[in-house]
């Protein structure tokens, strides 16, 4: 009835292909009026698995119109080609083909030639999976419209592929459920390499010599089997009931099985509403990684498949020691995948006890780091939380889940719909507003606000029911109602506690220029910090390492390895301390150690004004001057008998135990920290 050929639209600049009545034709009344519906049906069903009409001219003669003129070829040449699809491929294509067919049958819309040649592979260049095409909606039928264009007793379609009811012309050939077995028939080819023989109820597709040794699992043999029944009323009502049941069948990966003929499924090892991760083999390279696999139940979701590619290709484009890595993406049995770099950890909310503050802020410094390392690639992350975040066995941070990250471009989310974690979101986001790398900033000083106070910004706790306390907290902070971090830890410095609460302002211009900054300020104001609890234990470690260096030092003086004279101790030296806590904390140079009577003490300075909460929890440590200790004069060689070398060695043993007792972590007990940023928490990156 029609032709169609290849045209150059002048100005675009670009081929087309355009699909024209044929001449005999174009006085047929009945010809044009099918040659329109075919057009109106093709843009009513139209989606990503449906060809495309630009154009639509029916006042020409002939009339015609326009389409893309795509690069690939039908599944029919593919078939001829290689004799069979392979099973994992094969399932792909026919997810595809029927998630296009799905909302033509949603319009009612029914293709009624469904069929390999009808089925095109688009390749574009330079991408290697195909995108399915449903072609030639030429006979479809329209419940919308009057039947009357084909002839009574007229049979539509082509005879190979017809369900029993339309080469019969028996009642339901203009039904979805034809639809449904054709694709069944189309499937049944595409692994076998050959049309099923005994029609019209063929073996089991996973039960044939093709379908055992492609792997077709039973469910899905089973799903297919039933689409095949010569009875209508036995099979999927439609194409979006076939593809449930194909999904349903197959939707949960099983240990062993193989994803894509590479990745060797372990065991599950997470799932959440958008996606299942998966622990694997990597059967080419070695080695295991992580399969994070769209949920069967969200393919139909066009947001959600969005936003999951999305976070495919921001971790494609991207690469950082301290985020996420991917090997590859692609898909399995119509569900798209990524695989990404195993991380044996756990995350940073689980481990912050045993990390310690000086820990977290190492992390912070880590995670800082990659989120602007993603800022200036343009990506925002907009979940930064203590959740997203592992540690690995070498006590290294790495930033996952990317899932909400916006990548340039138009948003993944509905308008209106928040995206992200109550607790976890920057004002800007909660209100909907424009959002950058100042966000992801707040969203890690929020960490830090919750690892220190026990609460999340804005928390609600006085409300009990959950969906009421996530959705006040979420108003709290788009108010800028965060309880002040000194109000909930009267024990933290004040200027730890400012350094957290800039990143956690309001308004992003008031916030530090970058994640790294933010991490440079919380280091410089982290002396003698702890987390709630944390206390305890860093005090038990302090006075196990002072009697440490009070062992090792009465030893040292009983081999007389300690001279009593000499010159002054160099300035920075500090004392060796043979202990794996030495990392923790330094011990400052003590002149009492290697002179026989105490330096001249330092000049007092004047303390600055103190809140009058800081200085009731006020240590020890607090009350002495913060100039460096003196040092130690020079004095000439002394020559002491034992009995006297010993007196003098308790005395300052009891000295040095007592002084150790309250000892704190000195200033520089965050200096070996790497943070990646400037040395003004204030300039420009």
């Amino acid at each position: 009835m029609a032709v169609v050929w290849r045209a150059r639209d002048q100005t675009l600049g670009a081929d087309v292909a355009v699909k024209l009545l044929r001449p005999g034709l174009a006085r047929d009344e009945t010809a044009r009026a099918r040659f329109r519906a075919e057009a109106m049906n093709t843009r009513r069903a139209r989606n990503d698995h449906v060809v495309e009409i630009h154009e639509l001219i029916l006042d020409a003669n002939p009339p015609f119109f326009v389409m893309p003129l795509l690069s690939g070829g039908t599944l029919s040449e593919r078939i001829r080609r290689t004799g069979g699809v392979d099973f994992g491929e094969a399932a792909e294509i026919l997810a595809q083909l029927l998630r296009g067919l799905a909302v033509a049958h949603d319009q009612g819309i029914v293709h009624r030639d469904i069929k390999p040649h009808n089925v095109f592979l688009e390749r574009p260049p330079g991408i290697g999976a195909a995108r399915v095409v449903l072609l030639d909606f030429g006979i479809a039928f329209d419940d919308r419209r009057d039947a009357a264009l084909t002839s009574t007793g007229l049979v539509v379609g082509t005879p190979a592929y017809m369900a029993p009811e339309v080469s019969l012309g028996q009642p339901g050939a203009d039904a979805p459920t034809a639809d449904v077995y054709s694709a069944a028939l189309v499937a049944y080819e595409m692994i076998t390499g050959a049309l099923p023989r005994a029609l019209p109820r063929p073996t089991p597709l996973h039960e044939t010599v093709r379908g055992i040794e492609a792997g077709v699992p039973a469910g899905f043999g089973r799903a297919v089997h039933r689409a095949l029944d010569p009875d209508p009323t036995m099979r999927q009502p439609n194409a979006r009931a076939l593809l449930d049941d194909l999904l349903a069948s197959h939707g949960q990966l099983s240990a062993g099985e193989l994803v894509d003929d590479r990745y060797r499924i372990v065991e599950l090892i997470g799932e959440g509403g958008m996606a299942t991760v998966h622990r694997a083999e990597d059967t080419r390279l070695g080695g295991q990684v992580a399969i994070k696999m769209l949920a069967a139940e969200r393919e139909d979701d066009p947001e959600v498949c969005g936003r999951f590619r999305d976070e495919c290709e921001i971790l494609m484009r991207m690469s950082h020691p301290h985020m996420i890595g991917v090997r590859a993406v692609g898909a399995h049995h119509g569900r798209p995948y990524c695989a990404l770099d195993l991380v044996d950890g756990r995350t940073l909310a689980d481990t912050a006890a045993d990390l310690g503050w000086r820990g977290v802020v190492r992390t912070v410094a880590q995670v800082a780091a990659a989120l602007d390392d993603a800022h200036v690639a343009g990506v925002v992350h907009r979940d930064v939380k203590a959740d997203n975040i592992l540690i690995d066995p070498a006590g290294d941070a790495v930033l996952i889940d990317f899932g909400v990250a916006r990548f340039g471009g138009p948003w993944r989310t509905r308008t209106g719909v928040v995206v992200g974690t109550p607790g976890a979101e920057a004002p800007e986001q909660v209100a909907g507003g424009h959002l950058s790398g100042l966000t992801d900033q707040w969203g890690l000083a929020a960490v830090c606000y919750s690892l220190l106070s026990g609460r999340v910004p804005g928390e609600a706790v006085v409300v009990a029911d959950t969906q009421e306390r996530a959705l006040q907290t979420m108003e709290n902070v788009a108010m800028g109602l965060v309880v002040p971090l000194g109000e909930l830890r009267a024990e933290l410095s004040d200027a730890l506690c400012a350094a957290v609460m800039r990143g956690l302002s309001p308004e992003p211009a008031d916030r530090y220029r970058s994640a790294s900054a933010f991490a440079v300020a919380v280091q410089r104001a982290s002396n003698g910090a702890r987390l709630p609890g944390e206390t305890a234990t860093r005090r038990a470690t302090s006075a196990w390492i002072a009697g440490g260096v009070v062992t090792a030092l009465f030893a040292a003086l009983i081999a007389g390895a300690i001279a009593f004279g000499g010159g002054p101790v160099p300035e920075g030296e500090h004392a060796a301390v043979s202990t794996k806590t030495s990392e923790l904390v330094d011990m400052p140079p003590q002149p009492s150690l290697v002179a026989t009577e105490p330096a001249p003490a330092p000049a007092k300075k004047k303390a600055p004004k103190r809140a009058k909460r800081e200085r009731r929890a006020r240590t020890p440590s607090d009350k002495t001057p913060a100039s460096e200790p003196a040092s130690a004069p020079t004095m000439p060689a002394l020559s002491v008998d034992p009995a006297s070398m010993m007196n003098d060695a308790e005395r300052m043993a009891r000295q040095i135990e007592r002084a150790a007792a309250e000892m704190d972590p000195p200033d520089d007990s965050f200096d070996d920290i790497d943070v990646v940023g400037p040395s003004d928490p204030d300039s420009d990156m």
